[in-house]
């Protein structure tokens, strides 16, 4: 996929309601938006999470998605359906591909504003293109 303000803006759509920071460093929220805002983004990127630190909740509602997480269980079961979840996900290129529910699964990631590859692009090249930032490099002074 070509690095042009069309895929960016592709991008972008899949995730709706994340911090956007502007070029000149304001956040705002995609329901906040100003009229026209696509057509002034070039130099605007997402502030996105690494999958690696995605939360215990987070893990914990990947595994109901995928079926891994049914009925009740003990605080040790549950802590082990975590740790299944998060280093399945930190070991692979693209999370879920293979998995029950994984289009379900990636919208949910993407709605929490976790990183994950688009269209061929892997995430370390979107992060190269400038259509995201990490939130860990971000200064909140």
């Amino acid at each position: 996929m070509d690095n042009t303000l069309e895929n960016k803006a592709k991008f972008f759509a899949q995730y709706w309601d994340q911090t956007v920071l502007m070029n000149i460093g304001h956040p705002f929220k995609g329901d906040n938006k100003p009229d026209n805002w696509y057509k002034k983004f070039e130099h605007d990127y997402l502030l996105l999470k690494p999958l690696s630190a995605i939360s215990d909740e987070d893990a914990m509602i990947v595994a109901k998605l995928i079926g891994e997480a049914r009925g009740s269980w003990s605080k040790d079961y549950e802590d082990t359906i975590i740790r299944n979840v998060k280093s399945y996900l930190s070991n692979r290129m693209m999370p879920c591909v293979t998995i029950k529910n994984s289009s379900e699964v990636i919208d949910y990631l993407r709605s929490k504003g976790y990183l994950l590859p688009f269209n061929g692009v892997s995430r370390e090249e979107i992060l190269n293109r400038g259509w995201a930032v990490l939130e860990s490099e971000v200064s909140h002074a």
